[in-house]
């Protein structure tokens, strides 16, 4: 989650100071992504997550369009010429990178089947989000590790959801630190997500058959990747003529969404 953690920062961060000073918004939130790795320590994932949020940061304030795969490859290169042996031998790189890959090119896929079934577009997209990483990761896993979760992505699913809320919790818990009883008001409602994120996590480990032991080499993992790229290829082929209508139904979605909230 270290990605998603980072863009959360730097977005929460950058949204507070747009409201008091625009045009140093950009400034810092590029200031919270170096903070949080620094408070995070800068693992290759944290790493990963940083020039990632650095560049989404810059074509933001230069108003271009943010491609998550280009700067998902980009920071691919730039280990690979600063830390080779990441790229060979890490598998906390390898996890963060295939996890990130399965949610910009799987995403978009998963979402348009489970649109069909949930009413609400944003909890589909949580859906997909999950699914596409834990598809992507699993095939790694196995043949490294020689276990398969099958609780993941239903653990994922249910903790997804107060994640922000921890995030701008122990953001704003930082922020006013200085002030005793403001503080620990943030840090009340802090315990509250962690709490629940614990206790899934801690329930989802001791239920049998939580994860399997699997026997997979290297090639399995391979010919499941070379599987997944072809499958990958054909379905965007057959919905590409589908996009600009399923597009509309989201956007009506999300309009629901926002007057419910309202």
């Amino acid at each position: 989650m270290s990605g998603y953690n980072i863009s959360l920062a730097s977005e929460y961060a950058r949204k507070i100071t747009a409201i008091i000073a625009p045009t140093w918004g950009t400034v810092v939130g590029f200031i919270s992504v170096l903070g949080y790795g620094l408070l995070a320590g800068f693992d290759p994932p944290v790493l990963r997550a940083i020039i990632m949020a650095g560049i989404a940061l810059l074509s933001l304030s230069s108003g271009r369009t943010y491609i998550a795969l280009k700067a998902l490859l980009f920071a691919g290169v730039c280990f690979a010429f600063l830390s080779p042996p990441a790229i060979l031998y890490d598998p906390s790189f390898h996890l963060s990178f295939l996890a990130t890959l399965g949610v910009i090119i799987c995403t978009p896929i998963i979402s348009n089947w489970c649109v069909r079934w949930v009413r609400s577009y944003t909890l589909a997209e949580m859906i997909a989000v999950t699914i596409s990483a834990y598809v992507f990761v699993t095939p790694y896993i196995a043949s490294s590790m020689g276990t398969i979760s099958l609780i993941a992505p239903i653990t994922n699913i249910l903790v997804a959801p107060v994640i922000p809320i921890a995030m701008a919790s122990s953001l704003m818990a930082l922020i006013v630190s200085m002030f005793g009883y403001v503080s620990t008001f943030f840090g009340a409602i802090l315990e509250m997500p962690l709490s629940w994120i614990v206790l899934v996590a801690t329930n989802g480990g001791v239920i049998d058959f939580a994860s399997i032991n699997v026997g997979a080499t290297i090639f399995f993992s391979v010919g499941i990747y070379v599987i997944l790229a072809i499958w990958m290829i054909i379905v965007h082929y057959k919905i590409s003529n589908a996009i600009p209508p399923l597009q509309s139904a989201f956007q009506k979605m999300n309009s629901q969404d926002e007057s419910n909230l309202d």
